[in-house]
């Protein structure tokens, strides 16, 4: 029974996705998987927005004051049934290295999803601390009681936060206690799935994205590089167990790939699609912020590149969806985990970028796909500058220098904080430096 109610969750949360999706995105050429995958991550966002919402204006949250309100979108999903028609293009695999690729594919795959139910339980500090003992806290008082981010018996010695983190947003953990709402208890296992399911629908995204832009071998090369990377198994099932860097990246990710197919098909629905995906990034976590913050960027100056000023009204969407929280958390003083009281500590920065470049080199986590990105990015001098290229760069750049000015920030030892981040920072940005690398390879190949 509790298995039902979880997947009539996962269900809700596509229609609501799709709900919000088929208001922004009026281009009939995104549907089938890519459909399926976009609303499922357009849905959680909109699913924690509503029960932000609610608790605002005093509502209790229970499924079914969650699932009334979307009812009425439901005749617009009867006139548009070609939106989850799903088509399965079985291709022939002539290249014996081509079926390698598949082969390891399929069985990193298989060693996941195996990891995964082995230890289908596993959550890390971080996970158990932060996301889901919000996310109960939500559950049990069917609300947002604002008063446990100032509890002082949270306090966490030697730091300006509390152990749940007061100053994160609430997106994740919100969601979280949506699904328990729905099967009717705390569980560990099915908000687990929640991640493999989010990474499940980032490999759809992510192959649907370069099969279009480039062909069948280079997506499969590129969902292979994801797939491969060990840092996987730390995520799903490891130290990183529900944590919330792999929504982060999932959406993050999406975010950037419409905000390319936008350019490329030089289409206003694509970039409102990034700029909600990007949104709730920032929703996510903090560091999400920096994802959101580049492709607004991004979108204001191709804006006014094209003369296209009225496109700047799509600006609102992450304005309306962001700043709640911010605004809730500024008024009623969170404690932070950064504080700058102290100043900017240049001195670190020598030490900051030698480890940060350290960990480029961590085989144990990313095999050998920093040394890659960054033999492409000296090979790529000829055409880094092209548009492409400038895009994909400046999500990564702005990232990792964001970084490290936090580091510079932090009252903790600078090392050893880098050396518990850099890896999950590294793993966000990883699938869009696969793309770069990807695109490198085809301009200086294939495309000759």
């Amino acid at each position: 029974m509790i298995l039902i109610k979880f997947v009539i969750a996962i269900i809700f949360t596509f229609f609501a996705g799709a709900c919000v999706f088929r208001l922004f995105m009026k281009d009939k050429s995104v549907s089938g998987l890519l459909f399926i995958a976009t609303s499922f991550f357009i849905g959680m966002s909109a699913i924690s927005f509503q029960m932000q919402l609610y608790s605002l204006v005093g509502i209790q949250f229970s499924a079914l004051k969650l699932g009334l309100p979307w009812l009425i979108f439901l005749p617009l999903f009867l006139k548009e049934k070609y939106l989850f028609k799903v088509k399965i293009n079985l291709r022939k695999v002539d290249s014996p290295l081509l079926l390698f690729f598949l082969l390891i594919t399929v069985f990193q795959l298989s060693l996941i999803f195996l990891r995964f139910f082995l230890h289908r339980n596993a959550i890390g500090w971080d996970g158990i601390s932060i996301w889901y003992y919000k996310a109960n806290a939500f559950f049990v008082d069917k609300t947002i009681d604002f008063s446990i981010f100032t509890n002082p018996l949270l306090g966490q010695e030697g730091l300006t936060d509390t152990y749940i983190r007061s100053s994160y947003p609430l997106f994740l953990p919100l969601y979280l206690a949506f699904i328990f709402l729905t099967i009717g208890k705390f569980s560990i296992f099915f908000g687990n799935i929640i991640w493999i399911l989010c990474y499940l629908l980032l490999l759809v995204v992510l192959y649907k994205f370069l099969l279009r832009r480039f062909n069948f071998s280079f997506a499969v090369l590129g969902i292979f590089l994801l797939v491969s990377l060990p840092a996987n198994f730390d995520h799903l099932a490891g130290k990183y167990a529900g944590y919330a860097d792999l929504i982060l990246m999932c959406f993050a990710t999406t975010g950037v790939i419409f905000f390319l197919e936008g350019i490329f098909r030089k289409k206003l629905y694509y970039l409102s699609i990034s700029l909600l995906l990007a949104s709730a990034a920032a929703n996510i976590k903090e560091d999400g912020m920096v994802f959101l913050a580049a492709i607004a960027i991004m979108f204001t100056l191709t804006s006014f590149a094209k003369r296209k000023f009225t496109n700047l009204k799509y600006l609102a969407v992450p304005l309306l969806i962001v700043s709640p929280w911010y605004v809730i958390r500024d008024i009623l003083r969170f404690p932070s985990l950064l504080d700058a009281s102290s100043g900017v500590h240049f001195d670190r920065l020598a030490t900051i970028v030698v480890v940060i470049f350290q960990q480029f080199f961590d085989v144990g986590n990313f095999l050998f796909l920093f040394p890659l990105f960054l033999l492409t990015l000296v090979f790529s001098y000829r055409v880094i500058f092209k548009q492409y290229y400038v895009y994909l760069l400046v999500v990564i750049g702005m990232v990792i220098a964001c970084y490290v000015i936090i580091f510079m920030l932090t009252p903790l030892d600078p090392v050893r904080h880098i050396n518990s981040l850099a890896d999950r920072i590294l793993y966000t940005v990883s699938p869009l430096m696969i793309i770069f690398i990807l695109q490198t390879f085809w301009n200086s190949y294939i495309e000759k």
